[in-house]
């Protein structure tokens, strides 16, 4: 589902608005790259707990999503829309974990990268129904980290 390149970021960039001044600018560096790479796990924490719900909570308002095989949805209600779908049935789920990710040196942009997988559960069983690289862009604003660009790749069959 999910693959990074340089396009993306330059497309994240030009998508995302510049956020308030009010803002407080994270640490860059190592402690920048450990801040985002800790929103992202609490973004999969928060999906996991609250399905939809957690999903949408760390979506920013101008938050675009460039799908692997589709065309770029923008707006948090289209979005909505668009990712009702994927957790109507309960018995699957989106699972990701980062492996990489690196905060700009303002401290206001960051990225997350990497695995994701598509499960089913039923009966006791985990079925993976399909697993990719994913790419996350990440702005820091006055609630904290909020995701401005997701897209990603899945793996080759």
């Amino acid at each position: 589902m999910r693959r990074c390149t340089p396009v993306l970021l330059c497309l994240a960039a030009a998508c995302a608005r510049p956020s308030p001044s009010s803002a407080p600018s994270p640490a860059s560096g190592e402690s920048g790259r450990a801040a985002v790479m800790q929103a992202d796990r609490d973004y999969a924490a928060a999906t996991a707990a609250r399905r939809l719900d957690g999903w949408m909570s760390f979506l920013a308002a101008d938050m675009v999503k460039a799908p692997w095989a589709g065309n770029f949805v923008k707006g948090l209600a289209e979005i909505r829309k668009q990712d009702a779908d994927i957790f109507a049935d309960t018995t699957r789920m989106l699972e990701w974990a980062p492996t990489d990710g690196g905060v700009y040196s303002d401290g206001r942009y960051g990225y997350t990268k990497g695995r994701y997988e598509m499960v089913q559960r039923a009966g006791g069983s985990r079925t993976v129904l399909g697993r990719g690289a994913y790419l996350t862009v990440w702005r820091h604003d006055p609630e904290g980290w909020r995701v401005v660009l997701d897209t990603g790749v899945p793996d080759r069959q």
